[in-house]
């Protein structure tokens, strides 16, 4: 074979496989999506197998694995898909995913149980120095930093995670809180919540976060519109869809606008049906009460 043709077959190849990386990421976002709308139907165990194919297509993707995991709890099926995890690492000692897998898991279980955190945390680092190129462990231990309230490190790990995957939701996600909370810095936060209604559009979260964003830069009109997409997504509230019409009732309030407001706080209200605060505060509007002083808008966003 000469060497023209030779160089022409590695080219084509090239061209084919940088062809099927975007097909691959774009089934991913489909699955992602069908998932998280499951999910959010309450339909766990449907959604937990979205969510498994997911992992399989896409094996180093955080927010995958993560409502992976919180799917299956949720339809109470938790430990044979630990117990798959644990499995496949022990199988393939030299599958650095399979083990990053594993350390996400542990990091999981261990927001309930401590213990499990920092034999998390050895596990995940092992992985991370073997192969560096891996967005999951990085993710991992920023949430488990994060979880410890050491935000300088859980910033660090999280951008090394958006290095390896700037399409990591869940360290866009948790970064974006710590530029949001922690350091004020509104419009960088605003930016890494307005990537995750792009990477993934049926998840809640990110139009949620985007409008506290919105709020504290008191863009008012555009907050509202966030807070209302992430209802439309999360009637229920299953996730912060549950405290988005407290939110908007809240806006609504301090604008003055009573009517809109009571609308909101009723919503609010068909969420949470036993609290006292709403029932208060929709009872002192019909009275026509004068308002309190503004309130912290901070609440609900961690």
């Amino acid at each position: 074979m000469s060497g023209n043709k030779l160089i022409a077959i590695i080219l084509l190849a090239v061209f084919a496989f940088a062809l099927a990386l975007p097909a691959a990421a774009e089934d991913n976002r489909v699955l992602l999506d069908e998932g998280m709308k499951l999910y959010l139907q309450k339909d766990w165990a449907q959604a937990r197998d979205k969510f498994y194919e997911a992992v399989k297509q896409s094996p180093d993707n955080p927010l995958a694995i993560m409502f992976l995991l919180s799917a299956a709890i949720r339809a109470a099926d938790l430990q044979p898909l630990i117990q798959e995890f644990q499995k496949k690492a022990l199988d393939n000692p030299n599958d650095h995913v399979a083990q990053a897998q594993l350390g996400f898991t542990y990091m999981s279980r261990g927001l309930y149980d401590r213990d499990l955190m920092e034999n998390a945390l050895e596990e995940l680092q092992s992985v991370a120095k073997a192969d560096p190129s891996l967005s999951l462990p990085y993710s991992a231990m920023g949430l488990i930093y994060f979880e410890k309230r050491m935000m300088p490190r859980a910033k660090g790990y999280f951008l090394k995670s958006l290095h390896n995957n700037p399409e990591d939701v869940i360290s866009l996600e948790y970064l974006g809180n710590i530029l949001m909370i922690d350091e004020k810095k509104y419009p960088d936060a605003l930016e890494m919540y307005t990537k995750i209604t792009k990477i993934v559009p049926n998840y809640p979260d990110g139009y949620f976060f985007a409008g506290s964003c919105l709020e504290r830069m008191e863009k008012f009109d555009e907050a509202v519109e966030y807070f209302k997409k992430c209802m439309e997504l999360d009637p229920n509230g299953v996730m912060k869809g549950y405290f988005a019409p407290r939110r908007i009732a809240d806006i609504y309030y301090q604008l003055g606008d009573n009517e809109e407001a009571v609308v909101y706080y009723q919503k609010a209200l068909e969420l949470s049906p036993d609290s006292r605060f709403i029932k208060e505060r929709i009872e002192s509007i019909k009275k026509g009460e004068p308002k309190p002083e503004k309130e912290d808008v901070k609440k609900n966003e961690k």
